[in-house]
């Protein structure tokens, strides 16, 4: 994986997350801002920071680049 990202568990986020960690996703995958994102679940930037950072240790990634990029592989989004 040219070390960008690293081995974890390949579940996917609906599994364990719910319909939102898909979402979160989906919607990180797009390249828009964090500020949009929760304005579009109707959420705060607080949550969605938990939610991502959950996601990013289940990935073992650090970056929203890497997540993206993590969850596509995998077949996530």
């Amino acid at each position: 994986m040219h070390g960008c990202c690293r081995p974890s568990r390949s579940s996917s986020p609906s599994s364990t997350g719910g319909w939102r960690s898909s979402r979160i996703l989906e919607l990180l995958g797009t390249g828009i801002t964090d500020d949009t994102i929760a304005q579009l679940l109707g959420i705060s930037r607080r949550p969605l920071s938990r939610n991502l950072e959950q996601l990013n240790q289940r990935a073992g990634t650090v970056t929203r680049f890497q997540l993206a990029l993590y969850a596509a592989r995998k077949g996530w989004i």
